[in-house]
């Protein structure tokens, strides 16, 4: 019934009748309704899962199963509500529905939502992908965040790295990229941003990473070893030279046969 009393509540405040709230929220209040509903089961290893804001998905609804979710940028907002402790991030979209959500997430974590029709007899229904019931009810030990679909991960990139480490960062699970590479493809400022708050974490994925700024986003890029000139000694050496020299050095050292790195016009 607290649900329910809270979902009215964003309705009425926001103005919307019909949404879909998803990520983190949404998993965290079935994760406490499993807890409560397996209280006396030996079995079962609840699992405590937080969120900083709700996500909510309002516009307009498909029930055509072929079409995708549109997410529309230039329309999302945080707004307040009153007696509720989340700031609900709004986000208006094109051909919404729960499996459009679904199929639009990426992390077995999230992978669930709530459709929410406040003029519908039943104004609130529960969907979830396989992936996040089975990491709802694992052991303990063998939950680990992952990307929902492990057999194809050629839709996922660095974007969905970062945000695997930072739940991972948040909620203290282990996690698994699971061959993804992150540096394929850019990043927004605002994964930027997390990247630099687990900074000082010491699982960050991070650590021999650097991001690099290519016009409006974010590259991450493997980081150069810094070495001494082998010759020298004071400037930095090339870790691809032969002879762990800088250009100059190996430019005078190797007279005859430059090395491939540094004999390149």
């Amino acid at each position: 019934m607290a649900l329910v009393n809270d979902l009215k509540r964003i309705s009425e405040q926001t103005g919307h009748t019909q949404f879909v709230i998803g990520g983190s929220w949404a998993a965290m209040k079935i994760a406490e309704a499993a807890a409560t509903i397996c209280k006396d089961d030996d079995d079962y290893d609840d699992v405590n899962l937080n969120a900083n804001d709700c996500d909510m998905y309002y516009g307009t609804f498909t029930t055509d199963s072929e079409k995708s979710l549109v997410v529309k940028l230039n329309c999302i907002a945080y707004q307040a509500v009153d007696s509720f402790d989340w700031e609900v991030n709004t986000v208006e979209c094109d051909n919404v529905s729960p499996l459009g959500f679904l199929e639009n997430n990426d992390l077995n974590i999230t992978a669930c939502c709530f459709h929410v029709n406040v003029k519908a007899e039943q104004i609130l229904s529960i969907h979830a992908s396989p992936c996040f019931w089975q990491f709802l009810f694992q052991k303990k030990s063998e939950r680990k965040i992952r990307t929902v679909n492990t057999a194809d991960i050629s839709k996922y990139g660095p974007t969905t790295c970062v945000r695997m480490a930072y739940k991972a960062f948040e909620m203290g699970f282990p996690f698994s990229f699971g061959g993804i590479d992150p540096t394929v493809g850019t990043i927004a400022s605002s994964q930027k941003k997390k990247i630099d708050e687990m900074t000082e974490w010491p699982n960050s994925p991070f650590h021999e990473y650097q991001c690099n700024q290519c016009r409006s986003h974010f590259v991450i890029a493997k980081k150069h070893k810094k070495i001494k000139c082998s010759k020298c000694l004071t400037r930095l050496g090339n870790t691809a030279c032969s002879s762990k020299m800088c250009k100059q050095c190996c430019l005078a050292h190797n007279t005859i046969m430059l090395c491939k790195t540094h004999g390149k016009k």
